[in-house]
């Protein structure tokens, strides 16, 4: 079989010891997810479309995640199918002998459904992220389609993977050994999150147009949504130096690390902004252990670490939790930095996100996002910058594997 070159899935500082005013009171969130809503809405029109689940059409079960390890969906939980994509599942499951809920699974990892679809460095592109080499290779036309198959089409990118998880399937024996090649064929990690979200959709986990099945509140706005802290907002405020602000548990769905405290009036060189960014970097293995140095207002372009992605203010497309978010703090050269924690839709177009924080009296920030500029929730700390963890950015080391990318 032809080589094909085949991206990873990799599908937030110095603050100077200065006053930190508070000037603006921080809202807690968005509205409900609109478009997750509507979605519900519409899910009883689509043939086949359930929020119960089931494999529905494949002739092989799902496999369990078993001793498969996992890195992105820790942090990111399955979001809701909308109803266009679960039918073209169902489909293109029933034409290819799979499960529907493995392609799903495949289709949350590579663009949450179609929420982030962009052409990457490597050419890959669609919402299935096909790379011109693999597209030419088994690319195919949906059900009803004519001409010639587009990898930007919703039903002609899904059936095409199903026509490839098919043909790894009877390479290699097994849905796990597929997905391990279509992953790159070292990406152990891939193998674990495609099948911990396909187990959540084939049991009605997570439902058609809604999370936890319609009528849920849940929902985010891309692939690296995340998931809201659990522990309020905390306060430094009082604390002892090297004191406990938040935990670690409370916040990147249980898998963050610790915010301390500097004690005095709340401002120190010990336990900095960037102190936190570099160390939940460093625990996630998205950093080398050297990273080190750089100031708040610019960390989002300096020393980005190999395989991080960095986006301007103004030009915002994506963001997943984990990621670096920069700002400026008056005329001061050092400003602020923080780590994305949870993203939550506020409407059509706009999203409230979350942010961790440290050396300031709040750990959780807000801002508003607009999918191109984020307005912080603070007054006088604009963003400067976003950096894009390799988790969450179409980057990454290639390979030489067949499969999608």
């Amino acid at each position: 079989m032809k080589k094909l070159v085949l991206v990873l899935v990799v599908p937030l500082l110095l603050f100077l010891m200065v006053p930190l005013l508070i000037a603006a009171t921080v809202a807690s969130g968005g509205a409900g997810w609109n478009a997750a809503q509507a979605a519900c809405d519409g899910a009883a029109d689509v043939p086949g479309a359930s929020a119960t689940g089931g494999s529905g059409g494949g002739a092989l079960p799902v496999p369990p995640v078993g001793n498969w390890p996992r890195r992105n969906s820790l942090a990111n939980p399955p979001l809701p199918v909308p109803p266009d994509y679960a039918a073209d599942y169902k489909g293109a499951a029933a034409k290819y002998g799979l499960p529907w809920s493995v392609l799903a699974g495949v289709g949350m990892i590579e663009t949450g459904h179609g929420h982030m679809v962009s052409t990457n460095v490597f050419g890959a592109a669609g919402p299935m992220a096909f790379t011109p080499e693999a597209w030419n290779q088994y690319g195919v036309l949906a059900p009803g389609h004519t001409g010639k198959p587009d990898r930007m089409d919703r039903s002609d990118a899904i059936y095409s993977a199903g026509n490839l998880v098919r043909q790894l399937v009877q390479q290699k024996g097994s849905i796990e050994a597929a997905l391990l090649q279509y992953g790159g064929g070292g990406a152990r990690w891939y193998v674990g999150d495609v099948l911990f979200y396909a187990n959540a959709y084939d049991s009605g986990a997570v439902g058609i147009g809604g999370s936890g099945g319609c009528g849920g509140a849940g929902g985010a706005a891309g692939i690296g949504a995340g998931v809201a802290a659990t522990c309020g907002d905390g306060d430094s405020r009082g604390a002892a130096d090297g004191a406990l602000v938040y935990a670690g548990s409370c916040w990147y769905g249980g898998n963050g690390v610790p915010i301390y405290a500097n004690g005095g009036d709340v401002h120190g060189t010990r336990w900095q902004c960037t102190e936190l960014v570099r160390r939940f970097w460093k625990a996630k293995g998205w950093a080398p252990q050297s990273w080190s140095g750089g100031v708040g207002k610019t960390l989002w372009k300096q020393d980005t670490p190999a395989g991080a992605i960095s986006e301007p203010q103004g030009a915002i497309t994506q963001l997943a939790a984990g990621d670096i978010l920069s700002m400026g703090w008056g005329s001061t050269p050092t400003g602020h930095v923080g780590v994305v924690n949870f993203i939550k839709p506020a409407g059509p177009g706009k999203w409230v996100v979350q942010m961790a924080s440290q050396n300031t009296p709040q750990a959780m920030w807000y801002f508003d996002w607009d999918g191109r500029s984020l307005v912080s929730h603070f007054a006088g700390f604009p963003v400067t910058g976003v950096m894009h963890h390799i988790a969450s950015t179409p980057t990454g080391t290639p390979s030489t594997s067949a499969g999608a990318r």
